[in-house]
Parts: C-alpha cells; structure tokens; sequence
C-alpha cells in the first residue's frame, strides 16, 4: 500500500470558513485519491488541512473502503480536529458546523449523523 500523498494546494475539492474569537479558521479538501495507482477501486485516502489564525495549521486524512468513505471520514476528523483546537468554532452563527459526527458500531459498521447548517434548518 503507497503512503498518503501530502495535502496539495492546487487540488483542493471542497472549503469552509469557520469563525472563532481570534479569526477566521478554514478547511481545505483534496480529492480522495486511491492508495495504490495500480488500482484505482481499492481503498482510498482524502487529506484536509485546516488552518487558523497564529499560524495553527493542522493535516490530516480519512482513509475509506472507496472514495465516498475516505472523503465521509476525512469530514468527520476535520470535525473532531476543528473542536480539539478552537472548541469555541461557529459556522453561519451557530456552533452547529455542519459536518459529520461518526460513530463506529460494535459490528465495525460506520454511522454517520450530519446536523443541517443552520440556514439549511427548516421551520418549525
């Protein structure tokens, strides 16, 4: 199996700016890439980087079955990433940042709950 390709500025899928009381903090997505070239179906990786202000940057990958499952896992780190180093992040005014939370059942079946953005909620 190749190693993870590091995160490439110029293949980035996928962004979101996040508020927090020192600035903006964003997330960066690469596509999801196949671990072995030779074999484009196996399994895949797909790297993010998050950067925030006083030069915290942070890399990281999700590595799934497929590309969907690299890139779903890839969001949910990114997620639990964002929290650990600016826990009081918000997204369109709301701590609520619209991205996955998983949860890996005793089965190894993956869950994955996605709360709506908040201009996304509908009305009650």
């Amino acid at each position: 199996m190749d190693e993870i390709a590091t995160f490439v500025p110029d293949d980035i899928v996928l962004e979101r700016t996040f508020d927090s009381s020192e600035g903006p903090v964003r997330l960066e997505v690469n596509a999801p890439r196949p671990f072995a070239a030779a074999d484009p179906t196996g399994d895949h990786y797909c790297v993010f980087r998050i950067t925030a202000p006083a030069d915290v940057s942070y890399d990281g990958a999700g590595k799934g079955v497929d590309a969907v499952q690299a890139l779903l896992l890839a969001l949910a780190k990114s997620h639990e990433e964002l929290r650990r180093l600016c826990p009081e992040l918000t997204f369109l005014g709301s701590t609520n940042l619209g991205l996955p939370v998983v949860t890996v059942r005793p089965d190894n079946a993956i869950e994955a709950v996605i709360s709506l953005a908040p201009a996304l909620t509908p009305p009650a």
